[in-house]
C-alpha cells in the first residue's frame, strides 16, 4: 500500500555527493520522475557515500535536530524529535487518537 508523504522546509542536506536531479536520473538513482522533482522545487540531489551502507532513519534525525539546533531559525521551535514506540504501543495511540471527532490534522493524518 503506497502512502503520500509531505516534506517542507529542508534547509539541511544529507549526504556530500551532490548532483542535478536530471543527472540522478540519467544514473537510475531517483525513484521518481525527475520532472515531478524539479516541479515541486528540487534542483539538486544529494547522496550518501556509499549507497550500500546508507544512514538508519534514526541517524537522519539525529543529525536533522542537532543540526537545527545550531541554527538560530529553528532554535526557537517547539519542535520535538519523535518517541519511537513498538507496533502495539502504535496500535493504541491510533485507537485513541480514532476516537477524536470531526476534521482536523489528528483525523487526517489517520486517515493517511
Amino acid at each position: 500500500m503506497a502512502r503520500e508523504i509531505f516534506a517542507g522546509s529542508f534547509s539541511h542536506a544529507l549526504g556530500d555527493r551532490k548532483s542535478y536531479v536530471t543527472e540522478s536520473a540519467d544514473a537510475g538513482r531517483l525513484t521518481s520522475d525527475a520532472s515531478d522533482l524539479e516541479s515541486a522545487g528540487f534542483r539538486w540531489h544529494h547522496v550518501c557515500p556509499d549507497p550500500a551502507d546508507p544512514p538508519l532513519l534514526d541517524q537522519v534525525i539525529t543529525t536533522a535536530f542537532a543540526v537545527s539546533e545550531r541554527d538560530g531559525a529553528f532554535r526557537g521551535r517547539p519542535l520535538m524529535p519523535p518517541v519511537y514506540c513498538d507496533q502495539e504501543s502504535y496500535s493504541d495511540l491510533v485507537a485513541a487518537a480514532s476516537q477524536f471527532h470531526g476534521r482536523g490534522p489528528i483525523r487526517e493524518a489517520l486517515a493517511a
